[in-house]
């Protein structure tokens, strides 16, 4: 018999049996199995019940039944990504076909197999699974769901959409203050918050400033430091960029950073 072998699942009858004596006998015997299916120590005997010229014998000796290795088939999940307050199905299972376990760290929860995105970021859904007296423990497989908010563009008076200079793109009178306001929203259109202030960025000149556009001017009360105020009555990050000190006659890329998601545009001053 070989030392040991690797489950299957049927039984294991890897032994031969002969038995050998004078003048040349040779005979091949049927081999008697016990615990031979599952993990573990099994055990294999045979008998020759002897002839004219030969004593009967016997003899016996144990082999090892290895438990087998298992992998772990992943769920399907979006590559895209999730938008907060969506949820994901998982459907991951073991080639041993036990059942599979889940557990997530980040901004999502778990409720059986139901993966809720509660927030922005990075949602690490590991799926295990722990073996049992046939199977080894299956190599844990780690998915990173990555979760947005949803954001629909900067808020008049700017032209949210504007990635490429064009006709549409807002142009504001030089040292007015230009009010930058958006919303973040979830899957269900409900206005959700970032877990900390979006941060507010300009970039340097974009180029010089060609545009019949009549600029906008407004007056608010500029913004201290450079961190969105969330005005909860609204529903609306607000940052009024004083453009005081901003030279005029150019474009600039403006930007908000919320939870490691980035939204901008272009606008002009003139």
């Amino acid at each position: 018999c070989p030392a040991s072998v690797i489950y299957d699942g049927s039984a294991q009858t890897p032994c031969t049996a002969v038995a050998t004596g004078a003048s040349g006998l040779t005979e091949s015997l049927a081999v008697t199995y016990a615990d031979n299916t599952d993990a573990g120590i099994a055990s294999a005997s045979a008998s020759f019940a002897g002839d004219a010229n030969h004593t009967a014998s016997s003899g016996s000796t144990t082999f090892t039944i290895a438990k087998a290795d298992q992998t772990i088939t992943p769920s399907t999940v979006s590559d895209a990504g999730y938008v907060i307050g969506s949820t994901a199905t998982l459907d991951a299972s073991a080639s041993s076909g036990l059942p599979v376990t889940y557990s997530a760290s980040g901004p999502c929860s778990l409720s059986d197999n139901t993966l809720t995105f509660t927030g922005a970021g990075t949602c690490a859904l590991t799926t295990s699974q722990a073996g049992d007296t046939n199977f080894n423990a299956a190599p844990d497989v780690v998915q990173n769901l990555n979760v947005t908010f949803v954001f629909n563009g900067f808020l008049q008076p700017i032209s949210g959409t504007a990635h490429t200079i064009n006709t549409t793109t807002s142009v504001f009178k030089g040292g007015s203050t230009v009010p930058v306001k958006f919303q973040l929203m979830d899957a269900n259109g409900n206005v959700v918050q970032a877990s900390s202030a979006p941060m507010f960025w300009v970039s340097a000149s974009l180029g010089f400033l060609s545009s019949d556009a009549t600029p906008l001017a407004y007056s608010d009360t500029p913004t201290s430091g450079n961190l969105f105020k969330f005005d909860s009555a609204s529903g609306r990050y607000i940052y009024n960029w004083s453009t005081k000190n901003v030279a005029s006659g150019n474009w600039y890329e403006i930007m908000a950073f919320a939870d490691g998601q980035v939204f901008w545009t272009i606008i002009g001053l003139k």
